[in-house]
């Protein structure tokens, strides 16, 4: 009876014009509309969690302008729907909540854009985790794109450890098996955008998994002081190069050095230097 009082709830809340404020439909929205019931009727449920208005759910990525105007819907098995939509800026960009019944994942959900005007060439995704007092994002990931708007073999992808407020960037580049990997405090997107420009302006710079030095001297040149920054090079599977700063305080220093063809030499060095130092002897 509980639940059954509980969807009479939703379905009247959910039908109203104020769920869908500032929200404009070009197509027919009645089987978005079912499963939009169902994705609040499991949160609410399963993990006691609310979405008042939808449009809640376009708000934390700030650049999206209201109101909306959602273009086509795609709603598959299992409850999931994808939709594209227009701000009212004329951007473009797509919405996908693919695991209505599943517990750990039911409460996530990913908007994304393409070779967008804000960031050309770019294939862009944002992942956000509803809770109870706000949503926030977990996940963030970036597909360069060719001229011809086909997809590249290079990637960025940012994970958020909102408790310990720590973010990981990733470039992998899928051609040459290559990862480079920064971990420090989470800062804003905006932040993020910076690292995202500086991985794929010098993923050409080979030399940078073998000696991840020139990075450290970019990002600690940005980071508030005394710095905490972990920086990994691998090439296939394997570490290059390595440089970990914990409180202002360089721990640890792997570098690659190629001597013919045949013969490298690594070097891993396990210290407690001050950063101003290790920078300097490095000049």
């Amino acid at each position: 009876m509980k639940s059954k009082k509980l969807m009479l709830y939703l379905r009247s809340k959910i039908g109203t014009e104020n769920f869908y404020e500032d929200i404009n439909f070009k197509v027919n929205s009645t089987e978005l509309k079912m499963n939009i019931l169902k994705w609040c009727d499991n949160l609410q449920k399963y993990k006691s969690l609310n979405i008042n208005q939808f449009k809640d759910l376009l708000l934390p990525l700030n650049e999206i302008v209201l109101p909306i105007k959602i273009n086509s819907i795609f709603c598959g098995l299992g409850g999931r729907f994808d939709i594209d939509f227009t701000d009212s800026e004329g951007k473009k960009y797509y919405m996908i909540q693919d695991s209505l019944y599943d517990y750990h994942s039911m409460n996530t959900y990913t908007i994304g854009r393409r070779n967008s005007k804000l960031e050309p060439l770019l294939d862009r995704d944002f992942t956000f985790e509803i809770l109870e007092d706000k949503i926030q994002l977990i996940e963030s990931g970036a597909l360069q794109l060719k001229e011809d708007g086909t997809n590249d073999e290079i990637s960025v992808d940012f994970k958020y450890d909102n408790e310990e407020n720590i973010t990981q960037a990733t470039l992998k580049s899928y051609e040459t098996n290559r990862t480079i990997k920064i971990q420090y405090p989470t800062i804003d997107m905006e932040f993020d955008k910076e690292v995202l420009e500086f991985l794929l302006k010098n993923n050409e710079e080979h030399w940078y998994y073998y000696d991840v030095f020139p990075i450290l001297r970019w990002i600690s040149c940005i980071l508030e002081k005394p710095i905490c920054v972990s920086i990994t090079a691998e090439i296939e599977k394997e570490i290059s190069s390595e440089i970990e700063v914990v409180k202002g305080k360089v721990q640890k220093y792997t570098l690659t050095e190629i001597v013919n063809e045949g013969e490298v030499h690594i070097t891993k060095k396990i210290f407690c230097r001050d950063l101003e130092e290790f920078l300097d002897t490095k000049e």
